[in-house]
């Protein structure tokens, strides 16, 4: 696998990317969409999961994700084996469940999370340019100062 046309971590990845990636679409761990094949975009989706685990663990949405992802696969290679085309819906049903799994806890969808942070850090954040490791740590900050007030305010 040429490594260096593929993110290799959550610390290289572009938040953009890692989203559509968490959505089923492993071309984005391409550096260069046009750059790659399927067999390497997997590869490169388990080195940047594992990484995301290493620096953040497993919580529970992320669990949930990684089960539906497992069935995707699952449901891929029934598809490519039986031809049964009825498959295919339940396929784009667990893409719609995945999606939904991406929303934040509030209700919002992630870019209501990231009005709230940008809000809360006075500047812009663009999920082009930011990599989802800096997110996420700038998330967890947020998430610690928010129950820093709630328990002040008991």
């Amino acid at each position: 696998m040429s490594e260096k046309n593929y993110y290799n971590s959550i610390k290289d990845i572009i938040l953009f990317n890692w989203w559509e990636v968490q959505a089923g679409n492993l071309e984005f761990t391409r550096k260069n969409i046009k750059t790659g094949s399927k067999e390497e975009d997997i590869k490169a989706q388990e080195r940047i999961n594992d990484s995301y685990i290493n620096e953040f663990g497993i919580d529970k949405k992320q669990s949930e994700i990684l089960e539906i992802q497992r069935k995707i696969a699952n449901l891929q290679c029934d598809f490519v084996i039986g031809g049964d085309r009825f498959l295919l819906n339940e396929l784009n049903r667990l893409k719609l469940e995945i999606e939904s799994l991406l929303k934040n806890e509030n209700g919002g969808d992630l870019d209501g999370l990231i009005i709230h942070l940008e809000k809360w850090l006075g500047f812009r954040i663009n999920e082009k340019e930011i990599t989802a490791n800096k997110f996420y740590k700038i998330v967890r900050e947020f998430e610690r100062e928010q129950e820093a007030r709630v328990k002040a305010n008991k």
